[in-house]
C-alpha cells in the first residue's frame, strides 16, 4: 500500500511542480509581450512628435521666407501634409500669434471678427506686454474654429510646455490640460 501512496504522493507533486513551471513560463511570455508591446508604442509616439516638429519646423520656414502668411498659404501647407496622409490622429495644426504691437493685434483681431471666426471674448494683454492668440488652425472644424483667438499662453501647463519648446527648439509634450478651448462665449 505504501508504493501506492508513493506514487500518489510524487504524481500530486509533479504535477504541481509542472503547473508551476508553465505559470512561471506564462507569466514570462506575458511579461515579455507587455515589453514589447510598450516599446512599440514607445516608438510610434517618438516618431508622430518627431513628424508633428518637422511640420512646425516647415510652417516656421515658411514665415521666415514670406513677410505676410496668409490663411490661405496657411491652408495650402495643411492640405500638402493632409495630402500625404502622415498626420492621422493630429486633430489640428494651429498657429498662435504673438505681438507687443496694439496696431498690429487690433488689425488681426479685426480681421478674425470680419471672416467670423472670433466667438469668444479678446484675448488680453500679458504680463510681458504681448498679445497672443491662435490665428491660423487646420482643419476648420466646430471644435477648432472654435479655438480662434484662444490664448494657449494664458494655461500655465500650456505656457509650461510652449516656454520649454522655444528654449530648447523641440516639440514639447504638457502635462495633462483641460481642453477649455473650445469654450467660446
Amino acid at each position: 500500500d505504501w508504493i501506492s501512496l508513493l506514487v500518489l504522493i510524487s504524481s500530486i507533486l509533479i504535477s504541481f511542480l509542472v503547473s508551476y513551471i508553465y505559470y512561471n513560463y506564462e507569466i514570462l511570455e506575458q511579461n515579455d509581450r507587455f515589453l514589447k508591446d510598450s516599446d512599440s508604442i514607445v516608438i510610434r509616439i517618438s516618431d508622430k512628435l518627431q513628424l508633428v516638429g518637422t511640420v512646425l519646423h516647415g510652417f516656421r520656414g515658411i514665415y521666415e521666407i514670406k513677410e505676410n502668411v496668409t490663411r490661405e498659404d496657411f491652408k495650402k501647407y495643411y492640405e500638402s501634409l493632409q495630402a500625404s496622409q502622415k498626420l492621422s490622429g493630429v486633430q489640428a495644426i494651429g498657429y498662435q500669434f504673438e505681438t507687443a504691437d496694439k496696431q498690429v493685434f487690433v488689425k488681426s483681431i479685426d480681421e478674425l471678427k470680419s471672416l467670423g471666426l472670433l466667438k469668444r471674448d479678446l484675448p488680453v494683454i500679458d504680463d510681458d506686454g504681448k498679445y497672443r492668440f491662435i490665428f491660423y488652425i487646420e482643419p476648420p472644424d466646430d471644435r477648432n474654429t472654435a479655438a480662434f483667438g484662444y490664448d494657449m499662453y494664458s494655461n500655465p501647463v500650456r505656457r509650461e510646455a510652449i516656454n520649454k519648446s522655444y528654449v530648447n527648439d523641440l516639440p514639447s509634450i504638457s502635462g495633462a490640460v483641460t481642453l477649455e478651448i473650445g469654450r467660446a462665449h
